[in-house]
């Protein structure tokens, strides 16, 4: 039985050691923490993740550790970013290997779009060669995909969801409005997880549960049980968060974050740089603010 894709999935980052290798005890210490926090699944090799600096044997070896240390206790999605039909096929097939639940593929991030019939096209293409469950990673805002163009991907078989980013509250709220439930909608705003899961995504797969996987579930739990003004109040403490992490050279943001919460996963990739002093002091004041500094770990 596959497994169900619902539910906070953060999208992890990627721990490198001082080589700039992956820091497999790093990696394997971070998937146990955010299963500690009782999270719905794991993303991973994202953007977030710096999927777009992560050679293909290094995609499947994050792949092949982080499976291994969930242990089947939650799904496992694999991002994968490529700029070529070709190259994306080629990583689909190297993971299918594994027990990937699905692949997060974003359209491409070259300047020149393929137009509507281009995406249309990558999708099917990609459809045709693996077996594997494909979430559209709608997260490129000078490409994004409409809803209308995102639901003509529903006769796709392996297309089975969209992780919603662009085109704001309002994209992601049409999108949900036309969809009738034919695709699984997730929702990549991490500013507004609230209002989203209100809307009626299915859950969420995002940096900011990376950071606050305890703050997410306790939202993702209140809006379930229809507690509104407990799940605002998270809300509230979430935003500032996000407010200081939202800038150039995200990432790294993200991962000193991380590391001011207690854990271990080292620098960004370069040309990516270490967030400067007056950077970490604004984030270690947000968290502070939230009410986490420290504390999750």
């Amino acid at each position: 039985m596959a497994p169900e894709l619902r539910g906070i999935f953060p999208a992890m980052v990627t721990p490198f050691n001082r080589s700039g290798d992956i820091d497999e005890e790093g990696l394997r210490s971070e998937v146990q923490v955010l299963l500690s926090a009782e999270v719905h699944g794991l993303a991973i090799c994202s953007s977030i993740g710096e999927g777009h600096t992560l050679a293909l044997e290094e995609t499947v070896e994050v792949s092949r550790i982080v499976i291994d240390e969930a242990g089947g206790k939650v799904p496992v999605i694999t991002g994968i970013l490529g700029d070529s039909t070709r190259a994306v096929i080629r990583a689909a097939k190297e993971l299918g290997e594994l027990d990937v639940a699905a692949l997060l593929i974003a359209p491409v991030h070259y300047r020149y779009s393929p137009g509507e019939l281009g995406h249309i096209d990558f999708y099917r293409e990609i459809d045709r060669a693996t077996r594997i469950p494909v979430i559209v990673d709608n997260v490129v805002p000078w490409n994004a995909l409409s809803p209308k163009l995102l639901l003509s991907l529903e006769d796709v078989p392996q297309v089975i969801g969209v992780n919603q980013c662009t085109g704001g509250l309002s994209a992601l709220a049409e999108l949900i409005a036309l969809n009738d439930r034919q695709l699984k909608i997730f929702s990549a705003h991490d500013d507004l997880l609230y209002p989203a899961l209100s809307l009626g995504v299915v859950g969420a797969i995002s940096a900011i549960a990376a950071v606050l996987p305890d703050l997410c579930l306790k939202l993702w739990h209140e809006v379930e049980i229809g507690d509104h003004e407990a799940a605002r109040e998270l809300h509230r403490r979430i935003l500032p968060v996000w407010g200081v992490l939202n800038h150039p050279n995200l990432p790294a943001r993200v991962k000193a974050a991380i590391e001011l919460r207690g854990r271990r996963v080292g620098s960004a990739r370069h040309p990516l740089l270490p967030v400067s002093a007056n950077v970490r002091a604004e984030i270690d004041s947000a968290l502070d603010q939230a009410g986490v500094l420290g504390r999750f770990s």
